[in-house]
């Protein structure tokens, strides 16, 4: 494995590096003599949250090439920070979703409440086994300790008397002009249709939710994007998609009920898994996927999503789910050649409707979905049943290629799994095998080795087969679909001493069958480690490397021959909080990149410098970044969060030659209003002009501005 130097491309830009973070940190110095010492706990609880879901972001969309929305999990994490979870009596299912708690910790802590009784602080968790430092001080944000009161029965006049409405209003734009809003003529709109956006530029969102001790949620999503038409045209009723739901909880038998838009997520993925997750975990041994099972939609992704209704029922010795959806979906459709029948030519899931051949696929076909979940809860065992049928109003037919001809292409299909988690000991065992309407296989099975507080162990097998068909699987892999791969997964965690901690983990994967641009079976690996240092609140940092190999074609004069990529990350990152109103972070990114095993390595670099100030006399939080960026081409593009207005996660990529500044504020108007406000510009170098097609601008330059409202009553 051939390795390139990383400081040959910091020793071109050393005097620039140094005299950014000297400007940026007496710049800060002097800011905080006018800033006040305490902020707003709202503001405290933002950051804390995104601050942990960074990493995350920013793997997802390395892994997927687009940006998770999260929103519904901030709405969450949210709802704790101010009606923090009782420990005493806490539901053990978000002690894992939300806050990342392994079966193992989990175990322990009941056992020793049933041990001890009702804890009386907080800080008993430290003799709880298996509980380490980091895992108290994130639960200590979200959770406290007090008696425990007996469940109310739900009364509909508290609800509405005590509940939490929000409501969001947001505007984005492109200031530049693309060239899918520049006037054409009758003549030209008239041969090419699909030659300008139909809509403005403008995009825009209206979001309303109402939460009770998040027994009773309810509320509905509006949303338009930039080039969508709106209250005109194909829109006459406003906004291109609605999104409407209500979701109680606790009702005598009934543990959840969903009307309107929901996600449903069991077992490993392998059948139903409609919720973002990360194809392979940011935590090297975070391989376990604790199902969520129905929840409430709130999203404006329009899709991967279920409308329709869904409940779960206890019936005592096991908790039934039963689901059906039944929604119009985005597709291409195609007359047969006889002209007596429609088929489905390709699936259409961009959520787009900007011009009018989009606005052909929207709706095209209804989709139907129904199934049920079964899952018995032991001690130290957990075991559970899904089946899911999925049918077309139209039937499927794409053209398929050689590569892709074991896809899913017909008119409905039958998804059926058994899943499983044991812990023994310290050794927690999960696993799931499913089987398509084909009989193929897929199954994945894995252990998470606690061997000691500080240190732990996961392992993890996959076999999906190469026919494997299920929509709306999103389990563990390499790849999105589920199918064509076998791979084996293992990660490492341990915690060095107070300051230092390391983890890290190797995968090797395989392709038995064709994929897109690779010709023939295939194999790879990826390794990462990853040293993170915490010297206290103010300061701490971490280094990671992550290298990567893959099959891919090289055309030669008269065939593709198959040759392996090799793709070399480095990162360095700080986060220095001098003050408690200031916090400088600094970035340093690699990226070294071969395309076959005929070419030379080939480099990109990013560095970044960013303040975080906030003022609690105003209240107001200022958060600037500017950012260079120099890769030779988009394989050495590189992946970055940007802090944004609440709900919005963007993790946009940077190639060429170029810098990235923006800023974002946020002020509190009052208790009840809140005020963000984006400006962002990315300027190149390097070329005249930035994108192609319908968003093609004519220049170097390309801003963006976002304004978001928050009401709270």
């Amino acid at each position: 494995m051939q390795y390139v130097n990383p400081f040959n491309t910091l020793s071109k830009t050393m005097q620039v590096t140094k005299s950014l973070l000297l400007t940026v940190i007496l710049l800060g110095v002097s800011m905080f003599a006018q800033a006040q010492r305490d902020t707003t706990v709202e503001d405290e609880n933002n950051t804390i949250i995104i601050s942990e879901l960074e990493n995350t972001v920013e793997t997802l969309t390395e892994q997927a090439d687009e940006t998770p929305d999260y929103s519904e999990l901030v709405d969450d994490l949210l709802f704790y920070t101010e009606n923090k979870i009782n420990l005493n009596n806490p539901d053990y299912s978000q002690l894992i979703n939300l806050f990342g708690l392994t079966d193992y910790q989990v175990y322990h802590l009941q056992q020793y409440l049933h041990v001890h009784g009702q804890m009386y602080s907080i800080y008993e968790l430290s003799v709880i086994e298996g509980m380490d430092r980091e895992t108290i001080f994130r639960l200590m944000k979200y959770a406290d300790v007090y008696p425990i009161e007996k469940q109310q029965k739900l009364n509909l006049r508290n609800a509405f008397k005590y509940g939490k409405n929000r409501i969001l209003m947001r505007y984005g734009q492109t200031l530049e002009k693309q060239q899918g809003y520049i006037d054409v003529s009758d003549e030209v709109l008239e041969k090419r249709p699909n030659a300008v956006y139909l809509g403005s530029p403008q995009s825009y969102l209206i979001k309303y939710t109402f939460n009770y001790n998040n027994r009773i949620r309810f509320g509905f999503t509006a949303d338009k994007d930039a080039g969508e038409e709106f209250f005109k045209g194909s829109n006459k009723w406003g906004f291109d998609f609605y999104s409407l739901h209500l979701f109680v909880k606790d009702i005598s038998i009934f543990k959840t009920i969903a009307v309107g838009d929901y996600h449903a997520s069991f077992g490993q993925g392998l059948v139903i898994s409609t919720n973002f997750s990360l194809y392979k975990p940011d935590n090297a041994v975070g391989i376990y996927k604790n199902p969520s099972g129905i929840r409430c939609y709130t999203s404006a992704n329009e899709a991967n999503f279920f409308r329709g209704v869904a409940t779960t029922l206890d019936c005592k010795v096991m908790d039934l789910t039963l689901f059906y959806s039944c929604k119009k979906i985005d597709a291409v459709l195609s007359d047969t050649l006889s002209n007596e029948e429609l088929y489905i030519e390709t699936l259409y899931e961009t959520g787009y409707h900007r011009t009018q051949g989009e606005m052909a696929k929207k709706n095209a076909i209804g989709q139907h979905i129904a199934g049920m979940h079964l899952e018995r809860s032991m001690r130290i065992a957990r075991i559970g049943a899904t089946a899911c049928y999925t049918y077309f109003e139209v039937p499927l037919n794409r053209n398929l290629s050689l590569y892709n001809g074991y896809e899913f292409n017909q008119q409905d299909n039958i998804n059926a799994s058994v899943d499983y988690r044991v812990l023994i000991k310290k050794t927690s065992m999960f696993g799931e095998i499913a089987m398509s309407k084909n009989l193929a296989i897929a199954s994945i099975n894995g252990m998470i080795f606690t061997i000691d507080p500080r240190f732990s162990l996961s392992i993890l097998h996959r076999y999906y087969g190469r026919n494997y068909q299920a929509l709306h699987a999103n389990a563990f892999g390499e790849n999105a679909s589920n199918a064509n791969e076998h791979g084996i997964f293992l990660g490492y965690k341990t915690i060095l001493s107070k300051n230092f901690s390391w983890d890290g983990y190797i995968d090797y994967f395989r392709f038995k069958w064709l994929r897109y641009r690779i010709d023939a079976p295939s194999d790879g690996y990826e390794v990462q480690t990853k040293l993170s240092f915490k010297l206290n609140n103010q300061f701490s940092s971490y280094i990671r490397f992550r290298y990567k190999s893959k099959a891919l074609n090289y055309a030669t004069d008269y065939y593709n021959e198959l040759t392996q990529t090799h793709r070399q990350s480095y990162r360095f990152h700080l986060v220095y909080s001098p003050f408690q109103q200031l916090t400088l972070k600094s970035r340093i990114d690699i990226i070294n990149y071969k395309a076959s095993d005929k070419t030379k390595f080939h480099q990109g670099y990013m560095i970044y410098q960013e303040i975080q100030w906030k003022i609690q006399r105003i209240p107001l939080t200022l958060i600037a970044r500017i950012a260079l960026f120099d890769t030779y081409s988009y394989d050495e593009r590189i992946y970055t969060y940007e802090s944004d207005v609440l709900y919005t996660f963007s993790s946009p990529f940077f190639y060429d030659k170029g810098s990235r500044i923006y800023l974002t504020g946020k002020v509190s108007i009052t208790s009840h209003i809140d005020l963000w406000v984006k400006v962002a510009q990315t300027f190149y170098r390097n070329k005249n002009s930035i994108g192609s097609g319908l968003t093609y601008i004519d220049g170097n330059k390309k801003t963006e501005i976002r304004c978001q409202i928050l009401l709270k009553f």
